[in-house]
């Protein structure tokens, strides 16, 4: 709530089961909050909080004045927060609570100003009128009662899974174990790997079957495509008829689709077998099924190729031993701690940095607030300074970002650490890449300082953190061939991105427009 509700405004985290079914006695409470109070709705995924709770969350966002200025509701969808949804909560790469944060102020921006919305769209959201939600006189809360259907277009006949597959639940295990013995048994987390094996099942499965997360990490679609498995009770298994349908092309179909439709509007959601055997895909010829695969695939091995890049490569320096060592604090022309000021989200003249600037590796200057205070000219950043997390939770400490200038003055916030490197004797771009290094992280999280969530390092043991001196020139090639490398690093990146695009766009040609 504190990353998603407006500064001054009320942000209130509630489990979905309180206020999305449609039981009597909450009905006024619903009516209540659309009338008096209620400015948007944010729906979290099923896990967010594990491993304490898997009930569905969502955040409503409160503004009694606008609320009863306004006659629309914003509700917008997170699906996924940078973690994935099962037990450990392992990151990754995707979360939309960045543009949901986004769209969610526009929207906000847009209300208060009187702006008409008729054609506001907003990529992760709905525009609801608040006459519409009152209609069902049950004023449910759930965006996908006013989402609008969409038409399915596709050239090919379509089928419902339960025409071409056999859908069943997975069973409950007596036991499990983790030693590789016995028969792999795959659950409804987001890892492709078994969760663990048993000798003692009920249900087989084999290269004809999909595993779809019917509970925990919902709607995640794995195809163990081996022999024979089983899956836990979280899970449905889906086995086609292989005279119809070609399993790994279903398992491409599934992958795309768009659950939602199916798990909104219950208090804790889970998908059944009749939500499946329901579920409408196109079904062309097994030829026609065959080319579809055949082109995702290639198009997922140049895919998966470019992410062994991007996820394998860091930037490492081979240090030479003969090279001088000095101490960081003798290689910086100043070491300050942050500036403690007054923060706004409402523009003013500078911006300040904060732990969430730095979190992904570089200086983000959306990620900043702003203050009016009156602050020295010293304090002001300039380009090569380096920042440095020395108050946040273990995994984050000691991340770092270089300074590369702003169009607005920025001054950085507490709980970070700025360095000015001495560019007669260092180069910022070389000091920043070390302290990249593995080997320099190691030694400054054992300085680290624990307490309860986060952990410290104090400044005096930072300044004695030791710094290869190699000369100038050295320093310079070093940061140019690492730059040249970190290019084609955002090559493959971008490589990534088409091979995403270029699957979406098989699958969506099989769907038909405005499908799946």
């Amino acid at each position: 709530a504190e990353h998603l509700a407006p500064r001054g405004r009320a942000g209130v985290i509630v489990p979905e089961g309180i206020i999305f079914q449609s039981q009597t006695a909450h009905t006024q409470l619903r009516k209540m909050l659309v009338e008096k109070h209620l400015a948007a709705v944010i729906s979290l995924p099923a896990g967010v909080f594990q491993p304490y709770s898997g009930v569905k969350t969502s955040i409503l966002i409160l503004d009694n004045n606008l609320a009863r200025r306004t006659d629309t509701i914003a509700f917008f969808k997170v699906e996924t927060d940078g973690f994935d949804l099962g037990a450990q909560r392992r990151p990754i790469e995707r979360n939309d609570l960045p543009a949901v944060d986004g769209e969610l102020r526009d929207y906000l921006r847009r209300a208060r100003a009187g702006e008409p919305l008729d054609d506001y769209a907003p990529a992760y959201g709905l525009i609801v009128e608040k006459a519409r939600i009152a209609a069902s006189g049950d004023y449910n809360l759930s965006a996908e009662r006013y989402r609008e259907a969409r038409r399915v277009e596709s050239a090919y006949p379509m089928v419902t899974i339960g025409e071409v597959a056999k859908v069943r639940m997975g069973e409950t295990l007596l036991k499990g174990n983790m030693t590789g013995f016995g028969k792999p048994v795959f659950s409804a987390d987001s890892s492709d790997e078994p969760w663990a094996h048993t000798e003692s099942t009920r249900l087989s499965f084999g290269k004809d079957s999909l595993v779809i997360g019917a509970r925990g990490t919902i709607g995640s679609v794995k195809f163990p495509n081996i022999d024979e498995f089983t899956c836990t009770q979280t899970t449905i298994a889906v086995t086609v008829d292989t005279a119809k349908v070609i399993p790994a092309y279903l398992n491409q179909l599934l992958t795309h689709f768009d659950f939602r439709s199916i798990t909104e509007g219950v208090g804790i959601p889970m998908i059944t077998v009749a939500n499946i055997n329901k579920i409408a895909i196109p079904l062309p010829s097994m030829e026609a099924q065959m080319a579809i695969v055949e082109e995702i695939e290639g198009y997922q091995h140049v895919l998966d190729g470019a992410r062994a890049v991007v996820e394998g490569w860091r930037p490492r320096i081979a240090v030479d031993p003969s090279w001088p060592t000095a101490r960081l604090g003798d290689v910086c022309e100043s070491i300050q701690n942050g500036c403690s000021v007054r923060q706004s989200d409402m523009e003013g003249q500078f911006k300040v940095t904060r732990i969430q600037t730095i979190a992904e590796g570089v200086v983000n200057l959306d990620k900043t607030k702003w203050t009016n205070d009156k602050v020295p000219q010293q304090r002001i950043m300039e380009n090569g300074d380096i920042l440095f997390s020395h108050i946040n939770s273990i995994q984050h400490l000691a991340k770092t970002a270089i300074f590369t200038g702003s169009s607005v003055p920025v001054i950085h916030g507490i709980n970070l650490i700025r360095f000015r490197p001495a560019q007669t004797t260092v180069l910022p771009d070389f000091l920043h890449l070390y302290m990249k290094q593995e080997p320099f992280v190691e030694h400054a999280l054992t300085f680290a300082q624990r307490a309860v969530n986060q952990a410290s390092i104090k400044l005096s043991d930072i300044r004695t953190f030791p710094i290869p001196l190699p000369p100038m020139e050295v320093q310079r090639a070093i940061v140019e061939e690492l730059e040249g490398e970190r290019s084609l690093v955002g090559a493959n990146r971008e490589l990534m991105e088409r091979m995403a695009s270029r699957i979406a766009g098989a699958v969506g040609r099989a769907w038909g427009s405005g499908a799946g």
